[in-house]
């Protein structure tokens, strides 16, 4: 099973470390995406859409400004 996370860091409460904690959880069951600390490429927005096109499931972590967000 393949993740992938979206949330928005506008929200002071969306932090690496919460991040990891949320990696470290999702791949107990499978591989996981988080953009802030799994996109080392050179073209991060084209990984972005990679990765989310691959996924079986999108995990958003819904806090007030993720709506706004534009990607």
């Amino acid at each position: 099973m393949k993740y992938f996370v979206s949330y928005t860091t506008r929200d002071k409460e969306i932090t690496p470390d919460l991040l990891k904690q949320f990696s470290k959880e999702f791949e107990k069951k499978g591989e996981v995406f988080i953009d802030l600390l799994h996109n080392d490429s050179i073209d991060k927005q084209s990984r972005v859409l990679k990765e989310l096109d691959s996924c079986d499931v999108m995990i958003l972590i819904e806090t007030n400004s993720v709506y706004q967000s534009n990607v």
